[in-house]
């Protein structure tokens, strides 16, 4: 059986309340607050993770289009916003390409 994931909210919107860094929770678990993703040498069984890279993606797009649009009223995005992801000098080409095809798929 297959399992897909979809993000549905991320970094503060995510957190049923903002974290209190000096305070530990009971249990000592923290969500996660940063991740990077590892695409090398990957299993068959793990070929979803495009899924989860253009979620992702697709989840920062909203809040880049809300911004911009609560903080620039009237502005075109399509013609006047220049989106820039980065990816991390290491990433082999291959790993380049993959985060590339994720965002175009966005």
């Amino acid at each position: 059986m297959r399992t897909l994931y979809e993000c549905e909210s991320w970094r503060y919107l995510a957190l049923s309340k903002r974290p209190n860094k000096k305070k530990k929770t009971k249990n000592g678990s923290r969500p996660v607050e940063l991740f990077k993703l590892h695409l090398r040498n990957l299993s068959d069984n793990l070929k979803t993770y495009k899924k989860a890279i253009t979620d992702y993606l697709r989840k920062i797009g909203e809040l880049i289009k809300k911004m911009v649009a609560i903080h620039r009223s009237g502005i075109d995005f399509l013609e006047k916003v220049l989106v820039v992801i980065t990816v991390p000098a290491k990433y082999l080409e291959k790993d380049k390409a993959i985060m590339r095809e994720c965002a175009f798929t966005y």
